[in-house]
């Protein structure tokens, strides 16, 4: 199994399966500037994986992602550059040629 192990996520490969966990539990997995660097990242990362057939996409703790960091946010610190990267991120994700799965709980 090949894991990327990144700041607010995990995504580790096993053949033909992926699991993408977004990993900012303290925070219900909110997107900030990280946790959307990540996810390029991480789409990056299983659009080089030929193997793979099915992405399972989850959080970690109470969550799924509740949306937006509110508290980066409030300081200023989402511009627009963050909103094109995670544009990038999101669309990159759907486009993948495997199989999606979100396995939410909680806030979503």
């Amino acid at each position: 199994m090949l894991t990327l192990e990144l700041e607010t996520m995990r995504c580790e490969l096993d053949g033909h399966l992926a699991r993408l966990r977004f990993n900012r539990p303290g925070a219900l997995n909110a997107a900030n500037w990280a946790w959307v660097q990540d996810l390029v990242s991480a789409t990056d990362y299983l659009v080089q994986s030929a193997e793979t057939r099915v992405v399972i996409v989850s959080g970690e703790g109470r969550a799924f992602c509740s949306g937006l960091d509110t508290k980066e946010l409030a300081k200023g610190n989402l511009t627009i550059d963050w909103f094109e990267t995670w544009e990038r991120g999101v669309i990159a994700l759907a486009n993948l040629k495997a199989i999606s799965i979100a396995s939410i709980h909680g806030y979503c």
